[in-house]
């Protein structure tokens, strides 16, 4: 999704304070999901039992994976929005 939305950028011709803005918004939502996948395989390894608390720290991790990727969501409308009204 991230090589879709800078090609876009390219093709925009979005400048460069802009598409460093989507890098780095790129960058940090890979960030968290990579770290969220890391940290959930950890925990189930060491305690591969259910348990409550794991659960709602696990959700905790989810949950910012999610911001990061709604905050991605507006970063892109912010960055997207005047080129392509302009198209229109």
């Amino acid at each position: 999704m991230g090589l879709l939305v800078i090609t876009c950028a390219v093709v925009l011709k979005i400048d460069w304070l802009r598409m460093f803005a989507l890098v780095i918004t790129i960058g940090v939502v890979l960030s968290f999901e990579t770290m969220n996948s890391a940290l959930e395989r950890h925990i189930d390894r060491i305690l591969p039992q259910k348990d409550e608390k794991i659960g709602l720290a696990k959700d905790i991790l989810a949950g910012a994976v999610l911001v990061a990727a709604i905050t991605s969501i507006i970063v892109g409308i912010i960055v997207f929005y005047q080129p392509i009204v302009s198209l229109l």
